[in-house]
């Protein structure tokens, strides 16, 4: 049953004084419960939602401070003002340690300051119902944004359970050179992404493209990306056209594609052709940085490249660069998204040097890269990617 609001209980016996103060009362406009003694306190209370009790420290039957203690254990936000019509030190100071708000002896004689003290615990109350209104919807608000994360990162974990599948098996073999990369999410998204494909038993295509952000909006473009390469690849083999053996038809073809999808997305990447048959490696960079790391006898070295991001530009330049592979031996090709270089330390130039040594000491080996720096071990700010492509 709904309680009935009432602004004050007034527990006192039916005197002169108590009619002054019942009668001054209701002229301010406040509504009144009164009942005389402590045992129908409860009652009451159970019927009415109280802002302030006005309590007499000597009822009819009953004492005060019993009421006041009954009200602080089963009310504790109520406030409680003391009266008396005589009173000795003792008992205001045992009124007031017992959570009495304010303590008045004759207050019918003052009842301006008694209506000031009426007035403002009925504030200081209701400010508490606010502030406990507050803290049970913050409560309901942070419970349902716990409930909200947790579906969120449900679902990111099942992306990227997604994404996963859509990655190359690492450490193949495919037309005489060895593919293997590392792939290490700053989310649980990533916004890197590497593909490697035999086109025939002499060409393979491969690519590492570094989508612009990181998390869920960037991972959408790497599926777009990983659709947009299986259907050139499917149109190479039915023989409608060979536009995937050529990088800068690719980059083209990607571009359009991006700038009609409207995900506001664009990204570098760098997209090779090995041929075995005619001993080449025919590859473009697209905005991407740092370039690829070429290593065979004489050492190691960054490619030559240039070239827009792609997505961003209708009209975009890129170059197409072609290195000859059939005179030299072993040879070894590495890739690093942009991430690598937010988690090394130094001037540019000692970060391109820090590279440069560390492919070599670590023989391309993308496992070993992360080792050496460390890196699952970071809090990444960014996406990092590793292809590497070795002659076997």
């Amino acid at each position: 049953m709904a309680k009935i609001d009432t602004d004050v209980l007034l527990i006192a016996g039916h005197y002169q004084a108590t009619e002054q103060i019942d009668a001054f009362l209701k002229k301010q406009g406040y509504t009144i419960a009164w009942v005389e003694t402590a045992s129908e306190v409860q009652t009451a209370c159970e019927k009415n939602s109280f802002k302030v009790v006005l309590c007499s420290l000597n009822l009819r039957q009953g004492y005060g401070l019993d009421v006041l203690r009954y009200l602080i254990e089963f009310y504790p936000t109520l406030p409680v003002v003391m009266m008396a019509q005589s009173a000795i030190l003792q008992d205001v100071l045992n009124a007031l340690r017992s959570g009495a708000c304010d303590f008045f002896i004759q207050p019918q004689y003052d009842l301006p300051s008694l209506f000031r003290s009426i007035q403002k615990n009925i504030r200081k109350y209701r400010a508490l119902l606010d502030n406990d209104a507050y803290r049970k919807a913050l409560e309901e608000n942070n419970l349902q944004l716990q409930l909200s994360l947790k579906e969120l990162e449900n679902d990111q974990k099942a992306g990227r359970h997604v994404q996963q599948r859509l990655f190359p098996v690492s450490g193949q073999e495919l037309n005489g050179c060895h593919f293997s990369h590392q792939l290490i999410p700053s989310l649980y998204l990533s916004g890197d992404f590497i593909d490697y494909i035999a086109l025939t038993p002499e060409v393979t295509f491969f690519y590492l493209a570094d989508i612009s952000g990181h998390g869920a909006s960037s991972a959408f473009v790497t599926v777009l990306l990983k659709n947009l390469s299986g259907r050139f690849v499917k149109s190479y083999r039915r023989k409608a056209d060979s536009d995937i053996l050529s990088p800068v038809v690719m980059l083209q073809r990607i571009n359009q594609e991006l700038l009609e999808t409207p995900l506001g997305k664009h990204l570098t990447i760098v997209l090779g052709v090995i041929d075995q048959r005619q001993g080449t490696l025919c590859y473009s960079v697209g905005g991407h940085y740092p370039l690829p790391i070429f290593t065979d006898e004489s050492g190691a070295r960054f490619l030559s490249g240039g070239g827009m991001p792609v997505g961003l530009f209708p009209e975009p330049h890129f170059e197409e660069h072609v290195l000859p592979l059939q005179d030299i031996g072993k040879w070894s090709l590495t890739v690093f998204s942009d991430g690598i270089l937010e988690v090394m330390e130094g001037r540019l130039q000692d970060k391109e040097q820090r590279l440069l040594e560390l492919v070599q000491s670590c023989d391309h080996v993308p496992e070993r890269i992360v080792n050496e720096l460390d890196l699952t071990a970071l809090e990444l700010p960014d996406d990092i990617a590793l292809l590497s492509v070795r002659k076997i």
